[in-house]
């Protein structure tokens, strides 16, 4: 597909976007769905371009340069699964447009200079159209149908990608058993677990104990509320602490019952809280019940790396790695074309720091790999590689 200024469109990452229909004004984002998943239930003339959106700053810059390069798109449609919490940096960056300091409002994600100058006639040109209340997405379909046609709009601009901008510091995790929850049941399952599979049981004292544990929730829930009253309120004598604009509450205990003690912890205390714990531990007469309360998560419930996310691509006849940092910024590439040089650099250089994330990129840089030593292979993260069947012509090499 081509802009009106005789562009192929779109100018960055073509290969891991779906086209549609090239008379079509609208582009979906699918965040961290699977767009395949998407595609197999959406009607493909209702949209332009149907592509993920998995990092809040680089992903942002780079859609918002593609949607630049065209002036026949007037929508972005947002739907899917939000894991990497991208979609509201996207959707206040296009109805708030930015603060003073290039920083889109309710987050702390800067855009580049290049961006800002131009995304007033972005703005003045795009409608977001927010549908992530449902992963149904056949019911996407009317949606994008009734929305109106309109005409091209304001000057087509092709930016540079953006500079990588090495940091002072990589991103990394804190000693001990560093546990993060999106509510407080969360993170005292995984709580439960780190002691379950890291404590050393005492005979004498008849406990089951961890050290070095910092606990942070970041919400209480609705299914919090009935955990917590359910026990007896623990004394604490929190501080706070401003971060980034937001007031942590942080709590210490020199040695934390787990079971209880951590639930009565919680009560009356204003998320995020953060609970560090020299000691944490199991009564013996507890360990069965905590064996069942913090039975393996469902497979969807992944928390982010706090090393950062990983992107791997080929091009230029290398795998290259994008080292994003937690806010999805570019804090460092790498190129090779080997598994043991690939390899190398992630463990070497502490790329990630969670056994699943660090399970999936080396699944990934194989796949990778592969594509790049066969010439009829496609290579898209998070999807199966495309093999086409064998003929005389093209026999496989696998």
């Amino acid at each position: 597909m081509q802009n009106s200024s005789g562009y192929d469109w779109p100018i960055y990452y073509a290969d891991t976007v779906t086209m549609g229909n090239p008379s079509s004004e609208t582009a979906v984002i699918s965040l961290w769905s699977n767009k395949d998943h998407v595609e197999d239930q959406l009607n493909d003339d209702h949209y332009a371009l149907l592509g993920q959106l998995y990092s809040q700053s680089y992903g942002i810059e780079i859609l918002c340069r593609n949607l630049l390069a065209n002036n026949k798109i007037r929508y972005l449609v947002v739907t899917g699964i939000d894991l990497n919490d991208v979609s509201p940096g996207l959707i206040n960056l296009f109805e708030y447009g930015l603060n003073a300091d290039n920083t889109i409002p309710g987050t702390d994600i800067e855009v580049s200079d290049e961006l800002a100058e131009h995304l007033p006639a972005l703005n003045n040109r795009i409608t977001v159209v927010d549908e992530r209340r449902s992963n149904d997405f056949t019911d996407l379909n009317d949606t994008l149908k009734a929305l109106p046609s309109l005409n091209s709009k304001g000057d087509e601009v092709i930016l540079d990608l953006p500079d990588v901008v090495q940091p002072t510091r990589f991103p990394t995790d804190f000693a001990g058993f560093r546990i993060r929850g999106r509510s407080f049941t969360e993170a005292w399952h995984q709580t439960l677990r780190r002691i379950l599979l890291f404590g050393e049981f005492n005979p004498d004292a008849q406990r089951l104990t961890a050290i070095n544990l910092s606990i942070h929730v970041k919400a209480i829930t609705d299914d919090d509320d009935a955990l917590i009253d359910a026990v007896p309120r623990v004394t604490t004598s929190p501080t706070t602490k401003e971060i980034d604009g937001e007031t942590h509450t942080m709590i210490h205990h020199d040695t934390i019952e787990a079971w209880t003690d951590l639930r009565g912890i919680m009560q009356a205390k204003k998320p995020p809280v953060t609970i560090t714990a020299h000691e944490a531990f199991l009564d013996e007469d507890d360990i069965k019940k905590a064996i069942e309360a913090a039975a393996p998560r469902h497979k969807h419930d992944r928390n982010p790396d706090p090393h950062g996310n990983i992107l791997v691509r080929v091009e230029d006849n290398a795998v290259k790695l994008l080292h994003c940092n937690q806010r999805g910024e570019v804090i460092d590439e790498y190129e090779g074309t080997t598994k043991h040089d690939l390899f190398h650099h992630v463990d070497a250089y502490y790329k990630v720091s969670l056994i699943d994330h660090a399970l999936d990129i080396g699944a990934e840089i194989q796949k990778a790999l592969t594509a790049l030593n066969n010439d009829h292979v496609d290579y898209e993260q998070d999807n199966p590689l495309s093999i086409p069947t064998a003929t005389p012509d093209h026999p496989k090499s696998f």
